[in-house]
């Protein structure tokens, strides 16, 4: 199917409120590759047919000194002509160049859209407060990737069926709401709703997004990969590449200013940069499913490309993809479902040095309550009591203590597959257990 325009109606509001005031001013649209900044615009313009919008999309390197007059005499002249200038891949603009086109319209009623991937330096620079053109920012729009409450209305507008009532998952599993790997995943579903090939359009896109640090002999790759596949201590990381624990923070630090990954500490810890239980995670699902799916695999799905997904791929988002998303899924839910247990304001995961990791847990920094919870996504496993019984026993190695008074323990449990009737008789008994057998937003 092809691409097509969904949501954003709160963005629009802003851009069409400025364009149709005719007071002149600017809007700065920010955001990575993919999250539809040039499908925006189009919007715009589809919406607005009565004006007249003249559209630059800057070349890599900026503009030569020649077109870059141009651009300024446009920016002159477009208050006294009506004209509305979209400026597409603004990046590519240095400061000083938006800023003399700025500095020169400042008193005119000129109307422009700055849209692209503007780095916060670039932000700040104009629009911060000490910046000499700030005024003239009326709209700042950072978009960001569709969350999972998104999911199921843009597979509705986009016509796909779901018979199955797994496509919304799979899809954020793949995609983690980035539209642009949204629309390619759609045009690999099935009449029934299954994934039946990689689009070739997304193999490499991820090289494209690393290629301005990532030199070719650096190990960037192959770390990404381990992080992708479990490994996510540094010692970890650096026994497995073969590598000097001491060799690598230079390398992670680069990730690290490049928002590849994060570097996390159990939630219950107060966070130390330093600290040695400290993990690392890559927050994008979709480079974490290539990295972990598709890098190491790349050969194959080359020569098969165009006659289905790979046998290790597809269980590859059964094990490890679908489980994993479906866990952040059911921690983010849990902002919404605090009347259900009680008020916490912090929510995350917890793990030791040794081999316990609890998906889910939620505390009150100042009360005496603490929530702990497992997951399952599985549609065709129930959860029992021996699930719980074993969270139990992982929640009594958490070592945090309210600062007054006893912990007060309560536990959640999501599953796709429900629950035994003996899980749900202990439920019943028990004031502290949470049994959640459909996901938030599916």
């Amino acid at each position: 199917m092809d691409s097509f325009f969904y949501g954003r109606k709160h963005e629009l509001n802003q851009l069409n409120g400025l364009i149709r005031a005719g007071t002149g001013g600017c809007a700065l649209i920010c955001g990575r590759s993919g999250v539809g900044k040039t499908a925006l615009l189009r919007e715009l313009i589809r919406q607005n047919p009565e004006f007249h919008f003249r559209i630059f999309s800057v070349p890599r390197g900026g503009y030569p000194t020649e077109e870059e007059n141009g651009l300024r005499d446009l920016f002159l002249h477009a208050g006294v002509s009506n004209e509305i200038l979209l400026i597409d891949q603004a990046e590519n603009l240095d400061e000083t160049q938006i800023l003399r086109l700025l500095s020169e319209t400042a008193e005119g009623k000129t109307t422009a859209v700055f849209s692209g991937m503007i780095s916060e330096r670039m932000t700040e620079i104009l629009t911060g407060r000490r910046s000499p053109v700030r005024e003239q920012f009326a709209v700042k729009i950072g978009l960001g990737d569709f969350s999972w409450w998104n999911i199921k209305p843009f597979l509705k507008a986009a016509g796909i069926t779901d018979p199955n009532g797994i496509l919304p998952l799979t899809a954020y599993a793949v995609s983690g709401g980035n539209p642009k790997i949204l629309n390619a995943f759609l045009r690999t579903v099935s009449e029934n709703g299954v994934m039946t090939r990689l689009d070739s359009s997304l193999i490499k896109e991820p090289f494209y997004r690393m290629d301005s640090f990532a030199q070719e002999n650096a190990p960037y790759y192959r770390i990404m990969q381990v992080i992708s596949g479990g490994d996510d201590r540094m010692s970890s990381i650096a026994e497995r590449l073969g590598m000097a624990t001491t060799s690598l923070p230079k390398y992670l630090n680069i990730l690290l200013e490049n928002g590849l990954i994060l570097r996390e500490n159990p939630v219950t810890e107060k966070y130390r940069q330093n600290s040695r239980n400290g993990r690392y995670v890559i927050p994008d699902p979709w480079l974490r499913f290539w990295f972990r799916a598709i890098y190491p695999n790349m050969g194959e799905i080359e020569c098969r490309m165009g006659e289905g997904i790979p046998d290790i791929v597809s269980e590859i988002m059964k094990e490890k993809q679908i489980p994993e998303i479906y866990e952040e899924i059911c921690r983010s839910s849990l902002w919404s479902m605090s009347e259900k247990c009680f008020d916490y304001d912090r929510v995350g995961r917890w793990w030791n040095r040794g081999s316990i990791r609890i998906p889910i847990v939620a505390y009150r920094s100042d009360g005496t309550d603490i929530l702990f919870g497992l997951t399952s996504s599985n549609p065709e496993r129930k959860m029992d009591v021996s699930d719980q019984k074993e969270l139990e026993k992982s929640a009594a190695k958490v070592d945090w203590k309210p600062k007054s008074g006893s912990r007060r323990e309560h536990y959640i449990l999501f599953s796709e597959g429900g629950f035994t009737r003996e899980m749900k008789e202990y439920a019943k008994k028990k004031e502290n257990v949470i049994l959640v057998d459909s996901l938030p937003g599916k």
